[in-house]
């Protein structure tokens, strides 16, 4: 079962060995899962935010969100925002009972950017389970098949170290770019062991 606590600049999803929280950051909203380990929280995972001057932050920019209780064991935020020309949406779906939590997000662009367009950056912070393998958990990636991702599925409980972790859309040269009109999109989970 989900515990929720909302306020105006953090909200907070607490189940059993997990914590999923939103917090707002100069001028957008991260998100930060957090593990248990005895009675202390310890980070796991980080979104690594940009910055108002990046018009291609390395994560989506939110400035507004909304947060919708699917039932006693499930809860979606929604989020809005903007970067540049750049406008973002998403939904992040948190399934207690499955011990998933889902991203569905998009960006609608007008320009090409330079390079390899980074979509979602996060800082992974160990020790993920070394300590006690039992309690370690994976993540997993589904990309959308019909715009494919740069991604790599790992094990992150064997990380020595922190690590920075993206999901990249491959080059864009090809894509034709319709103004106001074209939206890239990108789906991933992270699927928790659950916490001994």
């Amino acid at each position: 079962m989900l515990e929720v606590t909302q306020q105006p600049r953090h909200y907070q999803l607490t189940w059993a060995g997990w914590r999923l929280e939103f917090s707002w950051q100069t001028d957008r909203w991260q998100h930060q899962l957090w593990r248990a380990k005895g009675r202390e929280w310890t980070p796991a995972i980080t979104s690594v935010e940009g910055t108002s001057e990046q018009p291609w932050p390395g994560s989506p920019a939110f400035q507004n969100v909304y947060y919708e209780q699917i039932d006693p064991d499930i809860g979606e935020v929604q989020l809005l925002g903007q970067s540049g020309k750049n406008h973002y949406s998403g939904a992040i779906r948190c399934d207690s009972r499955q011990q998933v939590i889902d991203f569905d997000l998009a960006v609608r662009i007008q320009a090409h950017p330079a390079g390899p367009l980074l979509l979602s950056t996060y800082d992974v912070l160990p020790p993920l389970g070394r300590d006690a393998p039992e309690q370690g958990w994976e993540l997993t990636i589904e990309p959308l098949a019909a715009q494919p991702l740069l991604v790599t599925q790992w094990d992150v409980s064997t990380l020595p170290q922190k690590s920075t972790f993206s999901l990249r859309m491959p080059d864009l040269t090809g894509v034709k770019i319709e103004k106001q009109r074209t939206t890239l999109r990108w789906k991933y989970q992270w699927r928790l062991k659950p916490v001994a």
